[in-house]
């Protein structure tokens, strides 16, 4: 996959992951059934949010800086540029975008958002050669309040190697924050941890291919912490299919892979989790299954990151007639909202669900003015702040994609 001439960076291949596989197990003629519109979700009409030529797309969301900030990427210039947009309500919003720190001579992919240390961090990856030896490092970068941005300085020694390497998720925790990711120094791709005290200072984990290697490609997606540690979510796909997998460590020094178990995080096709949160029983995670042909939303839960149990798929509520995915899940309105997809990718339409505990879920009726139209909408990220809901991602209604979101006050 190449974005003009560039082969985009590992992180940027991840933020398309779901969207290809998705595209590639839709099955076209796929309708929508009209629905009672959902109470309390309205769409940002903000035009800073649109008009940019080519791509621009949100993919992740956090409740801080001035109220919200999101990240996402900007094709404008044919290559992969990170982008920052602020917002204090949710509606309106603050375009950081273009700026020289998220630019560069390659793909600049913000990946993953903390609320700390300096104020905030971001992490992600960035080129470091020109377009036509195209390598990328990890990269981190930081702001007091999410408007004015610095790039850390690119340490080869823990950010770099040969191949290529990216940072996909930050949380708080161990020594101070902890990342997680990949790494392609070898061939193919292993599971990477780096950690850090302050966010300015960063030290990689020592790589244990025990741990975190293995054949084919092994990759770390999403991190959190909690009174249980720390544990990240991935996929394997060592056994010639994309499953689950999961680590957890005390410390965010020492990991451990938990055991694969292919009636939990396996089948034919695909199983991913796409994001993790914290809640429920203990962790509740969302993503996809392709086992039957078809993709459905999937949750998995756990109550210490080293037991997971799969939510029994209800086929009016996970699967049906159109091909779902959930691609974000945070605490708020009931107990958890989730965010996802419905139909063909290349004509999704947005959708929401709800859970009080984890366990038990609900889809919830949407207004299809609002999460739907031409082209594919596809929320990609969420945050809550108070009874506030912030879901962001893209709407492809005028042919590119720009940047979308969606607000809700009663979740």
């Amino acid at each position: 996959m190449r974005l003009g001439s560039v082969r985009p960076s590992p992180a940027l291949v991840r933020l398309c992951l779901l969207a290809l596989l998705f595209l590639a197990i839709a099955a076209a003629g796929c309708g929508s059934k009209k629905r009672a519109p959902s109470v309390g979700w309205l769409r940002s009409s903000d035009s800073l949010l649109s008009g940019i030529p080519k791509d621009q797309a949100m993919t992740g969301v956090i409740a801080a800086g001035p109220g919200f900030v999101a990240w996402g990427f900007d094709l404008s210039s044919d290559i992969g540029d990170g982008a920052i947009w602020t917002s204090d309500d949710g509606n309106g919003w603050n375009p950081v975008i273009g700026k020289a720190s998220f630019s560069g001579p390659g793909n600049q992919t913000i990946a993953g958002m903390v609320a700390g240390g300096p104020g905030l961090i971001a992490v992600g990856s960035a080129g470091t050669e020109a377009q036509t030896t195209m390598q990328d490092d990890a990269a981190v970068w930081t702001s007091k309040e999410g408007l004015s941005w610095t790039r850390l300085p690119d340490d080869a020694a823990t950010f770099g190697g040969g191949g290529q390497q990216g940072m996909s998720d930050i949380t708080a925790g161990g020594p101070g924050f902890v990342a997680v990711g990949e790494d392609f120094s070898g061939g193919d791709a292993d599971a990477a941890v780096w950690t850090s005290k302050d966010g300015f200072t960063w030290q990689r984990v020592a790589k244990d291919p025990a741990v975190f290697g293995g054949s084919g490609d092994q990759e770390m997606g999403k991190v959190v912490a909690g009174e249980f540690g720390l544990v990240a979510t991935g996929f394997d796909d060592s056994a010639g299919t994309v499953d689950v997998a999961v680590w957890t460590s005390k410390d965010g020094l020492n990991w451990q892979r938990v055991p694969d178990d292919p009636l939990v995080f396996g089948g034919a096709g695909v199983q991913l989790m796409a994001d993790l949160v914290a809640a429920g029983p203990g962790l509740v995670a969302v993503g996809l299954d392709s086992s039957s042909g078809k993709s459905v939303a999937a949750v998995w839960t756990s109550k210490d990151g080293s037991s997971w149990t799969r939510v029994l798929n209800d086929a009016n509520v996970f699967g049906g007639f159109e091909d779902r995915q959930m691609t974000a899940v945070t605490r708020g309105g009931p107990g958890l909202v989730a965010v996802g997809c419905s139909g063909v990718f290349i004509s999704c339409d947005g959708a929401v669900w709800t859970s009080k505990d984890g366990n038990s879920w609900k889809r919830e009726a949407v207004d299809s003015a609002i999460f739907g139209g031409n082209g594919a909408q596809v929320p990609m990220g969420i945050a809550a702040k108070g009874s506030d809901l912030v879901a962001v991602g893209s709407d492809a209604a005028k042919g590119d994609r720009d940047p979308a979101v969606w607000i809700s006050k009663a979740g």
